[in-house]
């Protein structure tokens, strides 16, 4: 079985993303962390939880860098998952055990505002900061759109190549919002090729972990690729959790 680790130490010559340039963000309210601490009760659901600066999201502040993370997102650690409740609970010790694995996939869907992007963030976000693996976030349309982009090169059959090989070949990819495409003739080849080269990697205990969130069972996806998602080899976890999102009220200042 090769592990993650053992990928990077055979092939330490692949491509690196630049370091992304520091952001100046000033903010008196989170002191430019880019979240804040409310104080709560300790019975309350969000108890001890981190939450975006207000201020910071008013203004727009930071842009994403060349991992699909805000300069804030780049602090976020597995204790920022609160636990409040069992589902998410279960998905976070699936995303940390697959992380340790260094290979495979997992599937995270349910309703909106259930933490599913904060855990593909997190685990950039430590991937990153241990120097374990290169990692990227991005939703799938921004994943499309950046394939789609090598058509305004030079040579736009040797970029495509390219960058399909760079996304097929990344030690961790977090793919958030992954049903939400127009799925196009373009969009259905490309996607497909870049998870099914995921796909086999990973059915070989080779590098790659592919994190996906979406709002759908598999069963709602393509045929092909749900059929690979569905792999029992694999994980799929339900977060069955209400929406956190009506509780921001709780957080103004």
């Amino acid at each position: 079985m090769i592990t993650l680790q053992d990928y990077l130490k055979k092939y330490p010559q692949g491509k690196t993303l630049a370091e992304p340039p520091t952001v100046k963000v000033t903010c008196q309210t989170c002191n430019d962390l880019g979240f804040v601490r409310v104080d709560l009760p300790a019975d309350h659901p969000l108890f001890g939880r981190l939450f975006p600066c207000p201020h910071c999201m008013q203004r727009g502040a930071g842009q994403a860098d060349g991992y699909g993370l805000l300069p804030a997102d780049r602090s976020l650690s597995w204790d920022d998952i609160s636990s409040v409740d069992p589902s998410i609970d279960e998905a976070k010790a699936a995303v940390k055990a697959l992380v340790a694995r260094g290979y495979g996939w997992l599937y995270l869907w349910g309703g909106y505002g259930t933490a599913k992007t904060a855990l593909l963030k997190v685990a950039v976000a430590e991937c990153l900061r241990n120097q374990a693996a290169q990692a990227v976030y991005m939703r799938m349309a921004d994943l499309m759109d950046d394939i789609r982009t090598a058509y305004d090169a030079n040579k736009p059959q040797v970029e495509l190549q390219t960058k399909l090989r760079w996304y097929s070949s990344l030690p961790l990819l977090a793919i958030d919002e992954f049903e939400k495409v127009y799925d196009t003739g373009f969009v259905e080849e490309r996607r497909f090729q870049v998870l099914d080269s995921r796909y086999e990697a990973a059915t070989r205990q080779e590098y790659g972990i592919t994190l996906m969130a979406a709002n759908v069972p598999p069963e709602k996806l393509l045929g092909a690729i749900a059929s690979r998602v569905k792999d029992e080899r694999f994980g799929v976890v339900h977060i069955t959790a209400k929406d956190r999102r009506p509780y921001g009220k709780d957080f103004e200042r």
